[in-house]
């Protein structure tokens, strides 16, 4: 890659791509190396699945820590990370209601 424009030119994975060759036929390592799988659940399709390797989850960690460290934390400085997820009403209703009665 010499230009920005060169980068329309590499291979991208779509999740029509994921899909396709679900559930693990996109992973680059045999299943024994991977160590953490994120999946999507499907709602629109066929679910996208992806796994991660221990180095991949070291990989992002160390971003992830650069990012922070770039934003101006420091050591001894805290922080709130909340992770919002979404879900359809169905999927509460059993939880929410009462009990039936025995």
């Amino acid at each position: 890659m010499k230009t920005l424009a060169d980068l329309a030119r590499f291979p991208f994975t779509t999740k029509q791509d994921l899909r396709d060759n679900y559930p693990y036929g996109m992973f680059a390592v045999p299943m024994d190396q991977v160590s953490r799988i994120h999946a999507s659940s499907g709602t629109t399709g066929k679910p996208t699945v992806v796994g991660y390797t221990a180095r991949d989850i070291s990989t992002w960690a160390d971003l992830v820590a650069r990012s922070i460290r770039a934003a101006g934390a420091r050591r001894g400085d805290r922080s709130i990370s909340a992770t919002v997820t979404v879900c359809s009403r169905a999927a509460w209703v059993p939880t929410m209601e009462p009990s039936a009665p025995a």
